[in-house]
């Protein structure tokens, strides 16, 4: 082979010239480690050099560390985003971003003050990513609700994930908190790449849906409006009803008509007949003796896994599970179940 120059290995000779040397003569030429390759290419001069991570620019880095980090956009975001990664070093919290925009996240499941994950990584079984947030009284989350409804100025900005820093305190964490994370890998830190990698895919979901961080709570969508809907009701009915500019409060008319009986002194001794008698019905019907009997008709014993549609029950079970598959484990418990349900009643029913 001919060529201007020769690329070396060590001291082991890759491609040697066979060809005219200056003096016009045959011969071969023998390069060692110590000549400087002729070549200007990234290729070439990895395999010269050998130096794999220097052929690549810092900047070229940074582009790519700044494509897959994790920007949260609402405030609800934020602070999940931020309580987390507290206790995680750059490097963890890189790798994890990277992890999350590589889609190793198989799946997450928000439940009542935990997140449970499953990362994909380096070995065939993926890793259990475990997240706790601080215990909240559900007091606190009434509190917060209640805000709301009397302030319905700030509802929109709640359905996009906005809250004042002392409502997002008592709905979350405060500062003095800490979130207690734990992870199936064997790396010892306190937050690991594969936490961060749930995180990440947290705080996208809840860009995403900012009302989903309330399952933290154990307020699904659905909860949370008709809880809503009962607060306001509840607050349309005990606040009072005002009539024109005068401010004067509107009286309940059965109130009224009973306040001009009394004064009238006409049937005084009569409404008090009549209150101790709903008194002593009530106290006698509390239990409801004096009422008949329901005859319980005889019902048929069927199997519900039998006749139940396994395309419906598969779906009704994939929001208890992190990952698609697991619903397979799950139908089956539930036939387990069933079965040693129906063991007990037979031998029940053997024993009478």
């Amino acid at each position: 082979m001919a060529g201007d120059g020769d690329v070396t290995w060590g001291d082991n000779v890759i491609f040697a010239e066979f060809g005219k040397g200056p003096s016009g003569k045959r011969g071969r030429k023998r390069t060692t480690a110590r000549s400087a390759p002729a070549t200007s290419s990234t290729i070439e001069k990895l395999l010269a050099t050998q130096d794999w991570a220097g052929a690549f620019t810092g900047q070229q880095r940074r582009g790519t560390s700044a494509r897959v980090a994790v920007e949260p956009r609402t405030t609800f975001a934020r602070w999940v985003w931020e309580f987390i990664i507290r206790g995680a070093d750059s490097g963890r919290v890189h790798r994890g971003e990277k992890y999350r925009f590589d889609g190793n996240v198989l799946g997450l499941r928000i439940a009542d003050g935990y997140i449970i994950g499953e990362v994909q990584g380096s070995q065939p079984e993926p890793f259990s990513v475990f997240i706790r947030f601080p215990r909240r009284e559900q007091k606190q989350t009434e509190d917060v609700l209640r805000w709301l409804v009397n302030n319905p100025s700030a509802f929109t900005e709640f359905e996009h994930g906005e809250l004042p820093y002392e409502q997002m305190e008592m709905l979350l964490c405060d500062g003095e908190e800490h979130i207690y994370s734990e992870c199936t890998c064997p790396d010892p830190a306190p937050v690991c790449k594969h936490t961060v990698a749930v995180a990440a895919q947290l705080v996208a979901d809840i860009d995403r849906d900012p009302l989903s961080l309330m399952q933290l709570r154990d307020y699904p969508q659905r909860e949370l409006q008709r809880r809503l809907q009962e607060l306001t009701q509840l607050r349309n009915r005990t606040a009072p009803k005002r009539l024109g500019l005068g401010g004067a409060v509107r009286e309940d008319p059965t109130k009224t008509a009973q306040k001009s009986d009394d004064a009238g002194g006409n049937d005084g001794g009569d409404n008090e007949q009549k209150k101790v008698a709903e008194l002593f019905a009530v106290e006698a019907d509390y239990w409801g003796n004096d009422l008949e009997r329901v005859s319980v008709p005889s019902l048929e014993v069927i199997d519900p896994l039998t006749v139940t549609d396994r395309s419906l029950l598969h779906e009704a079970l994939q929001p208890t599970c992190v990952i698609s598959r697991e619903t397979i484990r799950a139908v089956a418990d539930l036939e387990d179940c069933w079965q040693h349900l129906q063991e007990s009643l037979s031998l029940g029913q053997k024993e009478h």
